[in-house]
């Protein structure tokens, strides 16, 4: 148990239990000071000690110097960022058509539209109403609920056209050869 000292100088005080635990204190004080000063140094050399180990490793490895990258220049830089958006556009269009160019559906596109897949498409898309785009799309790929279609679910008794009779009702008879809509042609 210590005994509390007012802030007396020391000089001042007789030599006492309160001095001598006054001046134990600024021993201890200053022992500690010391030890946390020993171990600050001694965790700055670790660091040091990794740091250098750092820039070895470093200087054994291959250089990167990212300033030095001139084969960046070789390939071209887009002039802004205009024609940055229009290179990638094109690029994005280039590998689109190539994997829809490998897909299924490529051979039935291609009987409807040569150019598939038709940016024109698109373009007349916007100006339509989603019925009339769902229209559009079902009488391009033939999955429209003519007899022909349903026939071949079992939907349907038979792929004859019902107005006229004569032929499988088909997108191409219906828009083109049934003589039932020639005044609606």
């Amino acid at each position: 148990m210590s005994v509390q000292c007012e802030k007396i100088d020391p000089r001042q005080l007789p030599r006492g239990r309160c001095q001598e635990t006054h001046m134990g204190n600024q021993e201890q004080m200053a022992e500690s000071k010391a030890e946390t000063a020993m171990g600050a140094r001694a965790q700055g050399d670790r660091r040091k000690r990794k740091a250098d180990t750092e820039a070895k490793r470093a200087a054994e490895e291959p250089h990167k110097n990212r300033r030095n990258e001139h084969y960046r220049l070789i390939r071209g830089i887009p002039d802004s960022k205009l024609a940055t958006k229009q290179t990638l556009k094109a690029r994005t269009q280039r590998e689109y058509e190539k994997k829809f160019q490998g897909s299924p559906r490529y051979d039935k596109a291609i009987k409807y539209n040569a150019k598939a897949p038709s940016p024109n498409f698109r373009k007349i898309s916007v100006k339509l109403s989603r019925r009339q785009v769902s229209i559009l799309i079902q009488l391009r790929t033939g999955h429209v609920p003519l007899q022909a279609y349903l026939h071949c679910f079992k939907l349907s008794d038979t792929p004859e056209c019902p107005t006229c009779g004569e032929e499988p009702e088909t997108v191409t008879h219906y828009l083109k050869h049934c003589q039932s809509y020639k005044g609606q042609r």
